[in-house]
């Protein structure tokens, strides 16, 4: 299970941490040649499960 932190900066989200899942690096870059750490930049922004997928990120 990734690591995950509650946003300050956008309330009802949380910022998850680059992590592999499945054989694959997930990292929010969207590029699968580069795998960024934490510390490049890696990471992404997803909204808290509420079970409202109207209020889901893009």
């Amino acid at each position: 299970m990734a690591a995950s932190i509650e946003s300050e900066e956008n309330p009802g989200t949380h910022h998850v941490r680059p992590h592999w899942v499945e054989g694959h690096w997930c990292d929010g870059d969207g590029d699968t040649d580069v795998n960024l750490t934490e510390q490049q930049g890696g990471g992404y922004e997803r909204t808290n499960p509420d079970g409202n997928p109207g209020n889901n990120l893009a």
